[in-house]
């Protein structure tokens, strides 16, 4: 009964909040695309004055938090969320301080964008990423002349050696000879925008496709399926980006330079795929998605 009355206090305080300050510069689906100016509204609870969206304190919910001596305090109140305050240096005789479970880290409501961007960039565009590309273009480069000497033709000019050594390879792959990394950024920019609408939608309506799976894997392998995307029911559920054909490393450069199994990007793909397939089109598009452009 007093979680109730305290469910209903938060409500009305919110709906007076939120008559006062309409209206709002942003819709409230644009959490996670900027940056939420906190204003607050109860002891445990805030509103953003450009989108409307509320916050409401909780230990699992609170991300944004500061930890003192003997609790943890939310940097948007400022009220505390925690006072047990268990921490690896702490020494103590009655208490096991354990990690939170991988698990535990997608049971959420959504994800921001500068969450999934952080990954994407770091696969499309960091210094990693440089060394990757170089590395392939070193390898491919050598496989060129190792053929140019095994295909050589008497009296070809080298530009003939060259064109009949990479027919010869049947190398399906075009490798970039120069990183590129202004063209690099924008990839980030588009492919953090359709990554955030995509994944975000799944967490509110297909939760079990991303449960047990950490983002980076989620992020790393629906850019791999960006390169052909996914269509259902003639709805687009993930569009293709063609550059990213050339601009994402190669699967075997996955563990060597980003310590990730190429076998994940199959696990992905299989996890999503799967799912789709028991979505009608009347629910692609309740998800916000649209037909595919013919």
């Amino acid at each position: 009964m007093t979680a109730r009355c305290s469910s209903l206090r938060r409500q009305a305080s919110f709906d007076v909040w939120y008559k006062l300050r309409s209206p709002f510069a942003l819709c409230a689906s644009c959490v996670g695309y900027h940056t939420c100016s906190w204003e607050n509204i109860d002891t445990d609870m805030a509103g953003c004055t450009l989108c409307s969206a509320r916050h409401v304190c909780c230990i699992e919910h609170c991300r944004d938090v500061v930890q003192t001596e003997d609790a943890l305090v939310c940097s948007v109140t400022g009220m505390c969320v925690s006072t047990q305050n268990l921490v690896q240096s702490a020494h103590t005789d009655t208490a096991m301080v354990r990690g939170p479970r991988i698990s535990s880290v997608v049971q959420r409501n959504t994800f921001t964008r500068p969450e999934i961007a952080v990954h994407v960039a770091h696969l499309l565009s960091s210094d990693v990423c440089r060394r990757a590309h170089t590395a392939e273009l070193a390898k491919l480069s050598a496989k060129i002349v190792s053929q140019m000497f095994v295909k050589s033709v008497h009296n070809a000019s080298i530009f003939q050696s060259i064109e009949l050594a990479v027919s010869n390879m049947k190398y399906s792959r075009m490798v970039a000879s120069d990183f590129n990394k202004p063209r690099r950024l924008q990839l980030v920019e588009q492919a953090s925008a359709q990554l955030t609408m995509t994944i975000c939608s799944c967490c509110c309506f297909m939760p079990s496709v991303i449960r047990g799976c950490d983002l980076r894997t989620m992020v790393y392998g629906l850019l791999y399926l960006m390169r052909t995307g996914i269509t259902v029911h003639n709805v687009c559920f993930l569009p293709v980006l063609k550059e990213l054909a050339w601009c994402l490393p190669t699967e075997s450069n996955l563990t060597r330079f980003f310590n990730f199994k190429a076998k994940h990007i199959t696990e992905i793909e299989n996890r999503f795929k799967f799912m789709l397939r028991t979505c009608t089109r009347t629910e692609m598009h309740r998800m916000g998605f649209h037909e595919a452009v013919s």
